[in-house]
C-alpha cells in the first residue's frame, strides 16, 4: 500500500514543512499534490481534513494553522508496504 507524508505550507516563513502525519492511500497521487487539488470537487477524506489544525514552524517557532485545503500537501515516499 503507498505511504504519504502530510507538509504543510508555512505562513510563518513562507516554505514548507512536513507534518509527521503519515498515512496509506490505495489510491494516493503519483506527485506531490495539495489536498485541494488531490480532493478536487469531492469532500476531503476524514484523514485529510486537516484544516484548523495547529502546527508550530521549525523556523520562527511559532504555531499556525493551515487555512485552506491547498496549503496541505499530499507527498508520495518511496516506501509503500
Amino acid at each position: 500500500m503507498p505511504l504519504f507524508i502530510i507538509h504543510v505550507k508555512c505562513d510563518q516563513c513562507s516554505s514548507t514543512h512536513p507534518t509527521g502525519i503519515v498515512l496509506k492511500l490505495d489510491d494516493g497521487p503519483i506527485a506531490e499534490q495539495s489536498v485541494a487539488a488531490f480532493c478536487g470537487d469531492k469532500p476531503v477524506p476524514k484523514e485529510l481534513s486537516l484544516r484548523k489544525e495547529t502546527f508550530r514552524c521549525p523556523v520562527t517557532g511559532d504555531e499556525f494553522m493551515a487555512k485552506n485545503d491547498d496549503q496541505l500537501l499530499i507527498v508520495p515516499q518511496r516506501h509503500r508496504f
